[in-house]
């Protein structure tokens, strides 16, 4: 089998000609095509591809510009320009080890039943780390689970999507993205999870989801990314998404049930922040909790508020 490179970008400038260099350098023998989806761009980003494609005419390489932004907006747009069976997303500043593609298609080719497949994805620090950014390095798409493959089984189970392949028919068999609840990224926002849904409807489509240490890659993360406000900013747009997520995973509980199920899960973040308001005399960590369980219990609550209108309306109707 072979696979298509989906790289969705935005505003990235020069940099992401590291990303498709790193692709380049890898082995390319199974690589159906590199498709590029701008999503709207307003910097260099199109430009530096075009020269990039100019320069590397041995490589399949297409750009496709997608003007309604938002990263779940270019996957889905990826996913209808791929025309093979294995696609796989690759971050615009990620850079993939040689081996990556042949690692990623040797894993499909065992089963197929397997419909998601991640690997390791390692932090390429450009300054420091800090100390918080070190703590906090799983936010930053960090995936590390050890040196053996193994299907990932468990229903809340997911896999960065900084490097994530998938099967076309199982993506496909999920209704991703037609069933999408979580948005992703939009411009500088920091929403999240969208990466994690599609894995979950993947799985829940009946397909298996695995983990393959051979395909190797570095997430770059610039200084500015380990800030404390961007690192709070980055917590807070995760606990946002968390509770919807967990929703997906749940099988989306409606009506009361539902009510119910938020309901439970808000009272109980409701007591961790409680706890952490009495109890944690670090002020940083301190700052961090309340306002990332805060945001846990807001999100929770608009998913009670959403089932209500639901049954609400389906009561008038």
């Amino acid at each position: 089998m072979s696979i298509t490179l989906c790289v969705c970008t935005y505003n990235r400038g020069p940099r992401i000609e590291e990303t498709l260099g790193s692709i380049a350098r890898a082995n390319t023998a199974r690589l159906d095509e590199l498709l590029v989806i701008d999503n709207n761009s307003s910097d260099s980003t199109p430009g530096v591809v075009r020269g990039f494609i100019d320069e590397h005419t041995s490589l399949p390489v297409r750009m496709v510009r997608e003007t309604e932004q938002g990263l779940t907006h270019a996957r889905a747009r990826a996913l209808r320009e791929n025309q093979s069976e294995l696609f796989a997303f690759i971050d615009d500043d990620v850079l993939l080890e040689p081996g990556w593609i042949d690692a990623i298609v040797g894993r499909f080719d065992q089963s197929d039943q397997i419909g998601a497949v991640g690997g390791i994805v390692e932090i390429a620090w450009e300054a420091g780390p800090t100390k918080l950014a070190l703590k906090r390095r799983s936010n930053l798409a960090y995936q590390n689970l050890g040196d053996r493959a193994f299907e990932r089984s468990g229903a809340t189970q997911g896999l960065a999507g900084a490097a994530l392949a998938l099967r076309a028919s199982a993506v496909r068999a999920s209704g991703w993205p037609g069933n999408a609840v979580l948005s992703d990224r939009v411009g500088s926002t920091t929403s999240s999870a969208g990466d994690y849904e599609i894995v979950a409807r993947v799985r829940q489509a009946g397909y298996e989801v695995w983990y393959e240490p051979g395909a190797r890659c570095h997430h770059q993360v610039e200084a500015s990314r380990q800030t404390d406000a961007y690192l709070l900013k980055l917590g807070i747009g995760i606990a946002s998404s968390m509770p919807w997520y967990e929703w997906v995973c749940a099988g989306e509980p409606a009506g009361d049930e539902g009510i119910r199920w938020a309901q439970e899960r808000m009272r109980e973040t409701q007591r961790r922040l409680n706890r952490t308001k009495r109890l944690e005399y670090r002020p940083k960590r301190r700052r961090f909790r309340i306002q990332e369980r805060q945001a846990g219990i807001d999100a929770y609550r608009a998913i009670v508020r959403r089932l209500e209108t639901e049954m609400g309306s389906s009561s008038g109707a």
